[in-house]
């Protein structure tokens, strides 16, 4: 916000900003969701979940111990259906908490130095000034740490999908990155 608002308005810079957190994480983060729904729309309606429980039932520890894992895999399946079900029923809700989080966030960036000198007379130290540059640096440390993290354990678990041949290695690497 700080190298827009040097070029152009304030409110024209928070705008901006808004439209590139849009662009750049809301709109691929729900194309990601939606790539992985219909993935698993697609490996739950192929043969290779009832393959993979037909070998994993005659395994010789089932037929031994005389347990039916085709019913804890049948309350399994429910189970995950109806965490979805809700899941979807949840999605207004969040696009209108996204919106108002976009909003806030707008409004946020115009008044962002008189929220600051606002913020800053709260802060029951002598030296605020110092005091406040402090927090801001350590937020800004964990933050890019967070981010250096993400993107390191996303290429670690990547390489490792893509070695051990796993289907929609990069999917997968993306969303270990990015929880």
């Amino acid at each position: 916000h700080r190298i827009f608002s040097e070029h152009v308005n304030t409110k024209l810079a928070a705008l901006i900003c808004i439209i590139l957190i849009v662009v750049v994480i809301i709109m691929p983060l729900s194309f990601l969701v939606a790539q992985l729904a219909q993935e698993a729309a697609e490996t739950l309606s192929g043969n290779a979940v009832s393959e993979a429980i037909t070998t994993f039932t005659n395994q010789t520890f089932f037929i031994k111990t005389n347990l039916h894992p085709e019913k804890a895999i049948e309350a399994a399946s429910a189970y995950l259906l109806t965490t979805l079900a809700n899941t979807l029923s949840y999605l207004p809700s969040v696009l209108i908490s996204l919106f108002i989080t976009l909003f806030g966030l707008y409004f946020m960036l115009i008044h962002w130095e008189k929220l600051g000198q606002r913020l800053e007379q709260y802060v029951p130290f002598t030296n605020k000034g110092r005091v406040t540059r402090e927090i801001a640096k350590t937020t800004k440390g964990i933050i890019h740490g967070y981010i250096l993290i993400g993107l390191i354990e996303g290429c670690i678990a990547g390489l490792g999908f893509y070695l051990a041949g796993v289907p929609y290695a990069l999917l997968f690497a993306l969303l270990v990155s990015i929880t």
